[in-house]
């Protein structure tokens, strides 16, 4: 399926041969300026300079991290080491995770007598 994909699935929507001469401009028309085309060079260091600039850029990079590190972490990585220290019960890997569920519902509690979350956010 990989290899069929690879000669089937066109690389832009220039070389589509399955659009039609309308949709091939409307889909070029709603692509952004930054959108790859088959004429475009590979690298264009003023797209590299303002990604690193964007503060959008770095703070998705961070949740993506903490999610990473949280969820994977605790999923994979915590078992193997409480494994290591030689306690085998199958259950001790899920004190984080029913730590977390607990503030969760703490939080929402805290939310359902205030109407407010952390004094900021307001729950409706």
């Amino acid at each position: 399926m990989g290899v069929a994909t690879l000669f089937i699935l066109p690389d832009y929507p220039q070389t589509a041969k399955f659009l039609s001469e309308r949709e091939r401009d409307a889909i070029i028309n709603r692509l952004s300026e930054d959108a790859p085309t088959k004429a475009s060079k590979t690298w264009d260091s003023d797209q590299v300079r303002r990604l690193l600039t964007d503060p959008t850029f770095y703070t998705f990079n961070f949740v993506w991290l903490c999610h990473a590190i949280g969820g994977l972490g605790l999923t994979y990585v915590l078992p193997t080491v409480i494994f290591q220290l030689g306690m085998y019960s199958s259950w001790l890997p899920q004190h984080p995770i029913l730590i977390a569920y607990r503030l969760f519902l703490l939080s929402h509690e805290q939310c359902a007598r205030n109407a407010t979350i952390f004094g900021y956010i307001h729950c409706s």
